[in-house]
């Protein structure tokens, strides 16, 4: 028995007959309380969380701390490179997990990879114990360390119920580890607090392995998908414990079981409560709409911030206000949104735009057309001179934001049937990209170049994916962007349009299979996904016949039964489309669904004297 602040409590790893094997470290037993103490656990202090790790044979699981521990004089374990390099991914991605994260990642490296290492809580060991001084290896500490990331600054504590082992890519996919089975026995010999671990879906077996080990020592495991989980709920007042595994595939769905909805939308309205912190978060938010899709984990939560936050100023006609509009537009485009946005030509919005600095000003364009050549607002006609008089009249005068710029053109002016001019727009951008050695923003030319090309059904010289591979290798950079999925999607689209053209440099077999294999992949965004499927079932009745077509998309259909959404909605009725099956009506779905662009379309059929259905479905991006 110990006591600590005045409460009398019991550690589960205090040396009993009944766990043998788990060493017990006395002299840290305040440090543990928050996840550890049977009755009346401390609030951990936020930025502080619990890391699960198992030695290679098997043999050893430990419990570590990760955080600030210049209040305690317990030892510390330093990370290795691999676990650095973890830290590094968690930072990036806690970044852009939650819409309030104003803190740069320079001052969140400073804070947390400066002074990285862990200290340990105990063991559960077979074999001989962890020696003083030993470095910590693997990645597996991704997840818990970008939870640790976003409780410190918020200000929330992470909950004492709650561990986590993943790893954690920068753009917040989580992934599975080893030891699994040996971490569950840990935390649940080790947290008597603890009822819920994070694990990446990929781990589902190794969960269900731990099982037998824990129902030997009176735990009760149970496995569930993220999706299906209800939430939690209040401990039973039995002898018996219980261990939840929740299957995760992202960073996202980690953040929304450790601090729900309304935990985030209670804080944000505390904070909102100060003026200063209501410009910073309004700041942060255009900030974010600024970059491209890939700048947030998911937008839904971006669009509500935005929203809360202009609730609570007090001017609807100040720059911040017309910097939360802004973040909303985009947020809801990302979202599937169909958002409406006025050109920045006249009254207080012109003067809000000319105040930007002038790259501010060119990304914020870009967005604009875009909204404009995905959601016909503003009017797409009047957007294409407005975005024309921001572009320079000399090509070598191009900057970044003037290439982005005039991609975003270059897909409205497709939108508006001029194909030919568009992919000349395209090809522009692709050379300006190659010219800055932007490597990351090269696949989208090149995936609207084989778009286009396959639009006119035509490859121009002088383009594409030849002249892009060509340039990587003469500058000695890393070609990898090049292959990224929608640059390959694209050119499987192109393929399957033009079978008999060169220029896509595919076999059909090769689109078959890449196309099915981003259909199958639960984590790829689900525009890109319904999008394969579509050009799959296209590429299959190609290969192999109408029938062989049904028989994928009765598979297909089965494997998302029940999935609702703007984005199956969409794909479903384009689908019918290309199979000729009651086109009309599916058209008629269509409009209802995504009214503006598919309005757009149809007058351009009207001007070309095209079948409505036909052309919608070949024209749309």
């Amino acid at each position: 028995m110990t006591r600590s602040s005045g409460v009398l409590f019991r550690l589960d790893f205090e040396p009993t007959s009944r766990h043998p094997d788990v060493m017990p470290r006395i002299a840290w037993v305040e440090r543990a309380a928050p996840w550890c103490a049977r009755e009346s656990p401390s609030r951990p202090d936020p930025g502080t969380i619990p890391i699960l790790t198992a030695s290679t044979d098997g043999q050893r699981g430990s419990l570590w701390l990760f955080g600030d521990h210049a209040d305690t004089k317990l030892p510390r374990h330093p990370l290795s490179d691999v676990s650095l390099d973890a830290v590094k991914n968690a930072i990036a991605a806690a970044n852009r997990a939650v819409p309030v994260m104003w803190t740069s990642l320079v001052e969140l490296r400073s804070r947390f990879l400066h002074r990285a290492n862990v200290v340990r809580l105990n063991s559960v060991s077979r074999a001989a114990d962890v020696p003083e001084g030993a470095v910590v290896d693997g990645a597996s500490l991704g997840l818990p360390v970008a939870l640790a990331v976003i409780s410190a600054t918020l200000g929330l504590p992470c909950p004492v119920d709650t561990l986590a082992t993943a790893r954690l890519t920068p753009t917040g996919d989580t992934g599975r580890v080893e030891g699994l089975a040996t971490k569950l026995v840990t935390a649940g010999l080790t947290a008597q607090q603890v009822r819920y671990v994070l694990v990446d879906g990929n781990n589902e077996l190794d969960a269900n392995a731990a099982s037998d080990a824990l129902k030997a020592q009176g735990i009760a495991l149970r496995v569930e998908r993220v999706e299906n989980w209800p939430g939690r709920s209040i401990p039973e007042q039995s002898s018996a414990r219980g261990l939840t595994v929740l299957l995760v595939s992202s960073l996202a769905d980690a953040v929304r079981v450790l601090w729900p909805s309304d935990v985030l939308h209670d804080h944000l309205q505390e904070l909102m409560r100060q003026p200063r912190r209501r410009e910073a978060i309004a700041e942060a938010l255009f900030h974010i709409a600024l970059g491209d899709q890939r700048s947030a984990l998911a937008w839904e939560p971006v669009q509500r911030a935005a929203s809360h936050t202009l609730e609570h100023l007090e001017s609807e006609i100040s720059r911040f206000a017309w910097q939360l509009r802004f973040a909303q537009t985009v947020a809801s485009r990302h979202s599937g949104g169909v958002p409406s946005i006025a050109l920045p030509t006249e009254g207080i919005e012109q003067v809000h735009f000319h105040e930007l600095p002038l790259p501010h000003r060119l990304l914020m364009a870009a967005h604009i057309v875009q909204n404009a050549a995905t959601c016909a607002s503003p009017d797409p006609a009047q957007t294409e001179v407005w975005a024309k008089a921001l572009l320079p009249t000399n090509d070598l005068d191009c900057m970044e934001g003037h290439l982005k710029l005039r991609g975003a053109l270059g897909r409205l002016i497709a939108v508006l049937g001029r194909p030919a001019e568009a992919l000349e727009h395209q090809l522009t951008v692709h050379r300006g990209w190659l010219a800055l050695r932007g490597w990351s923003e090269v696949s989208y030319s090149v995936s609207e170049w084989f778009r286009l090309a396959s639009l006119i059904e035509k490859a121009p010289e002088g383009g594409g994916l030849a002249e892009a591979e060509e340039a990587f290798l003469n500058l000695g950079a890393v070609g990898e962007h090049i292959f990224d999925d929608y640059m390959m999607h694209y050119r499987c689209r192109a393929r399957v349009v033009c079978p008999e053209e060169p220029w896509t440099a595919l076999t059909l077999d090769e689109a078959v299979m890449h196309l099915r294999s981003v259909w199958e992949q639960a984590r790829k965004p689900s525009s890109l996904r319904w999008s394969s499927l579509r050009w799959l079932i296209v590429a299959v009745t190609l290969r192999d016949g109408t029938a062989a077509a049904a028989a994928l998309l009765d598979e297909a259909e089965r494997s998302v039964a029940g999935q609702v959404g703007v984005t199956p909605l969409v794909y479903r009725a384009l689908i019918d489309m290309d199979r000729g099956h009651e086109p009309q009506a599916a058209l008629n779905r269509l409009f209802g669904t995504r009214p503006q662009p598919t309005r757009m379309l149809i007058q351009g059929a009207c001007s070309a004297h095209a079948d409505p259905a036909s052309w919608v479905a070949r024209w749309w991006s």
